[in-house]
């Protein structure tokens, strides 16, 4: 019966909110302007004596007084004196009236002088407010790597700095998405874009003990290695060729030598504790992305069967995060958030089913408003896919 009135409902007029209202019912406005005379003739009352300027240190104290000895300490087992009944006896009075509005009482009406059905305009207008939409961050987990429909520019080396340092409001098998152990595989997309992520639940341990700079969310090197050597370079090698790809480095070691040059080349120090490694992407055409992937695939799952380091991919997820596009999709109507969702999001993404048929991203699953003049946006796309997309997800300024 609810659900029929709310799809049924055609809004509101002003008559429907008519209402004779009597002298004991005050508007919001007059109770707030009742409030202030009273704060007016309220009575000054003596600051407690715990709060006496003698009973604090001299850091604490309303002013400094040079006089006034600093033996704070001294009084702390002093007793501590209450409000005579006199006191108590002039003032009571305007502390009930502060709360109740005196010996009268009345009642609050909110509808009472209510500006949203104002004669004026531009009463109204102020009344009804102004709903801004905007996407905050663009989320998403996922299996199959030809999701992504653009250039990736791949990292052979991952650059640790760029591990996940704070909550993404994102939990995976029941742990916050930051505390999994993952490497940072690339980047694609402008505007938004994007950082891609490894993540490898199979070596989250939920006994350490993490603090904000402590996460232990670190991949061994010795696993990144195995991987790209094992799979994903062989995979790239095999798809482009050496002459497409004479560009990439098939070998984790020759890209870490390379990477670790680059960051040495025009440094004046000499003594360094530890080379500093410099990310060097190679870029990934969306083209060979699909074929890339099911080589990749298919040596990593032969891999984990045998056991070893790589069995650490079990249930692995990719997860890509792009953040910080407030400013740039503000808008006042939903019809054009929409629109900028699909020019520069659905362009550059896609989703393939077990039978590789191509489905776009749906629309969203949920809006939040706030009930302050400007609004929030909490976005999710739930995807009915058999196996190669969780969900993806974009978070607005509030995200439970």
């Amino acid at each position: 019966m609810l659900v029929d009135h709310f799809i049924d409902f055609k809004g509101c007029n002003a008559g429907d909110h008519s209402h004779d209202y009597d002298e004991n019912e005050i508007s919001m406005s007059e109770f707030v302007n009742a409030r202030n005379e009273i704060l007016q003739q309220f009575p000054i009352l003596a600051e407690p004596d715990f709060a006496q300027d003698d009973r604090l240190p001299a850091e604490a104290r309303n002013y400094e007084n040079d006089g006034m000895n600093d033996n704070w300490a001294k009084r702390l087992t002093d007793s501590l004196d209450h409000m005579t009944a006199e006191e108590w006896n002039g003032s009571w009075m305007k502390v009930k009236e502060l709360f109740t509005g005196g010996e009268e009482l009345k009642h609050l009406a909110i509808g009472k002088n209510d500006i949203t059905f104002s004669k004026s305009r531009v009463k109204q207008k102020m009344a009804k407010g102004q709903v801004a939409f905007d996407i905050d961050s663009i989320l998403a987990m996922f299996t199959d790597l030809s999701v992504i429909n653009t250039v990736i520019g791949i990292s052979i080396i991952s650059n640790p700095m760029k591990n996940l340092k704070h909550s993404v409001h994102l939990a995976h098998q029941g742990a916050p998405l930051h505390h999994i152990p993952h490497f940072h595989l690339g980047h694609f997309g402008h505007d938004p874009k994007f950082d891609l992520y490894v993540m490898l639940p199979a070596l989250y341990d939920k006994k350490i003990k993490r603090e904000k700079g402590k996460l232990h969310n670190h991949v061994p090197e010795d696993i990144r290695a195995e991987f790209m050597d094992t799979c994903f370079l062989p995979a790239v090698e095999e798809v482009m060729g050496r002459t497409e790809g004479q560009s990439w480095d098939y070998k984790y070691d020759v890209a870490k030598a390379k990477s670790t040059a680059a960051a040495k080349e025009g440094n004046m120090y000499h003594k360094q504790p530890k080379a500093f490694r410099q990310e060097t992407p190679k870029d990934l055409d969306a083209k060979y992305i699909d074929l890339v992937w099911h080589n990749c695939e298919r040596r990593l799952m032969r891999e984990m069967r045998r056991g070893g380091k790589l069995e650490a991919f079990e249930g692995f997820q990719f997860f890509i995060n792009s953040k910080g596009h407030k400013h740039r999709t503000k808008t006042d109507e939903f019809s054009k958030l929409m629109t900028i969702y699909k020019r520069k999001v659905r362009v550059r993404t896609n989703f393939t089913d077990d039978n590789r048929s191509r489905a776009t991203l749906s629309q969203p699953r949920s809006i939040f408003i706030d009930s302050m003049l400007t609004s929030v946006l909490l976005w999710g796309w739930t995807m009915n896919l058999k196996r190669t997309v969780s969900g993806i997800h974009g978070c607005g300024g509030i995200v439970a």
